[in-house]
């Protein structure tokens, strides 16, 4: 498994997948405002994700995940956590949120171990409740 920066078509790409951060506008319109990673296994992307800038040292976290990756949750968990440390570090990220699906438990069990915490607020996103999660420097 290698990670790679995003390329374009790498988010259409993944088709049977599960998404346990999303971001809140059309990705179509953002993809361009922050740094993205892809993690590809024979060329063929499993998964993609980054932050989406929203200010200086702020953004909002996406991913999107193949079952195909989800099923080896070890090797899952090595990759996102390598590529959380380059997306924070190339940006200096002081503060990120997370939106998780309301009652996603994978997805929010993931983005605790992350450090993220939970805000106690929610939103709507075409029709879907998301939970909404912080993680900030100390």
């Amino acid at each position: 498994m290698m990670i790679r920066l995003y390329q374009d078509g790498d988010y259409e790409a993944i088709t049977d997948c599960v998404e346990p951060f999303v971001a809140s506008g059309d990705f179509s319109l953002i993809k361009d405002m922050g740094i993205y990673l892809t993690a590809t296994e024979d060329d063929v992307p499993l998964g993609c994700g980054g932050i989406v800038m929203t200010g200086a040292a702020e953004g909002e976290v996406w991913l999107r995940l193949s079952w195909q990756i989800c099923e080896s949750p070890v090797t899952l968990m090595r990759i996102l956590r390598a590529g959380f440390e380059i997306v924070k570090e190339s940006f200096g990220i002081s503060r990120l949120t997370a939106r998780v699906q309301n009652g996603f438990g994978a997805g929010e069990r993931m983005v605790k171990r992350f450090g993220f915490q939970d805000t106690n607020e929610t939103m709507t996103i075409f029709d879907t409740k998301y939970r909404i999660y912080q993680w900030q420097t100390q």
